[in-house]
């Protein structure tokens, strides 16, 4: 391979990554910071002092502790009886387990919502009981 083909290689991922991560990353930084051409961190004191903005940061901390406690309690003990054990139906499970992983997120989340959402199948049918 030339030279050139390397360079080329690593070139057009570099510019993929500048075009949807990097200038739009500096868009955001230019207005949350210069809105009117002027750096300041107004804009950043504002948002800090509003309480609605440490109710979500609250809320957000309190949800990733939840589901890292939930993964150490279930799936880590799952995940050594997949490791160790053979039993009746594990590659169903593994199977089904594994569907999130590589099904793109939005067919996921409308599944997600199919079973989950207020009309959803799971919600119907706890409303019967």
């Amino acid at each position: 391979m030339t030279k050139r083909a390397v360079y080329l290689l690593y070139a057009l991922p570099l510019l993929f990554l500048a075009a949807f991560f990097f200038f739009p990353l500096a868009a955001i930084l230019r207005e949350s910071f210069a809105p009117d051409g002027q750096w300041t961190f107004d804009g950043i004191g504002a948002t800090v002092g509003r309480p609605f903005f440490w109710r979500v940061l609250w809320f957000t901390t309190w949800q990733a502790a939840v589901s890292m406690l939930l993964t150490l309690l279930l799936g880590l003990p799952l995940a050594y009886l997949f490791a160790r054990y053979e039993f009746r139906g594990k590659t169903i499970l593994r199977a089904l387990t594994t569907i999130p992983f590589v099904m793109p997120t939005v067919v996921v989340a409308a599944a997600f919502t199919t079973l989950l959402g207020q009309t959803g199948v799971v919600n119907q049918w706890l409303q019967r009981l």
